[in-house]
This record gives C-alpha cells, structure tokens and sequence, in this order.
C-alpha cells in the first residue's frame, strides 16, 4: 500500500468541502426571496438563514481544528455578531408586522427598529 501524501489529501478535502458548501449556498440562496413584490420576511426565514450560519461556522471550525490549521478568520466573525445581526433582523420583522410595511427605507429615519423591546413579541 502507498503512503498517503498528506498534501494532496488535504487538498482534497478543502474541494469536497469547498463544492459541499456551494451546494448548500446554492440551495439555500433563495431564503429571502419573497415570491410577491409586498411580501415581508418571515420569521422561520430568518431562523432558516441563522441556523445554516451557525451550522456553517461549526463545521468550518471543526474542520479546521480536525486538519491542525490555524484559523484565518477567527477575528471577521463571532457568535456575537451573529446573536446580534439576528436579533435586528428580529426586530425588523417585528417593526414590519406592528406597521404593516414592506418599505425598507424605514431604517433611515426610525432607530426604534434596533431596540429590543420584549413587548411586542408575541407578533411574531
């Protein structure tokens, strides 16, 4: 049996997982498309959208840990940013469905949209 070249095994693995994570990219590039010019996001398209992040992130660490390489963006991305991006685009949705909008220049002029008010909650 030949020995492995541990080169070329990694390469191998950066195209599998390169063509597996532009599949799902491309499977999933439709998560905020709405099929009706006054159609406002949904709630499970943001949830949808947030869970393929975190489970993206995850394995991108995990295979990066797995290889021994160190990781070169560990400084662009953090649960943080994502926990925050999240709970804006929460907000948006709650502000769409409190003003019955899908005008998005809101942003603009309201800064109420980015406060996390716990008393509307239940219009999602």
């Amino acid at each position: 049996m030949l020995p492995v070249n541990r080169k070329e095994e990694l390469n191998s693995r950066v195209n599998y997982y390169y063509n597996w994570a532009r599949e799902l990219i491309e499977q999933e590039s439709d998560i905020f498309i709405c099929e009706k010019e006054d159609e406002n996001l949904t709630k499970d398209q943001v949830m949808r959208y947030f869970h393929f992040l975190r489970d993206g992130e995850e394995k991108r660490i995990f295979v990066l840990q797995k290889y021994d390489y160190k990781d070169p963006c560990s400084n662009l991305l953090c649960v943080n940013d994502i926990d925050e991006l999240e709970n804006s685009m929460m907000n948006l949705i709650r502000y769409q469905n409190r003003h019955q909008t899908t005008d998005y220049t809101f942003y603009e002029s309201d800064n109420s949209i980015f406060n996390d008010d716990d008393d509307d909650d239940d219009i999602l």
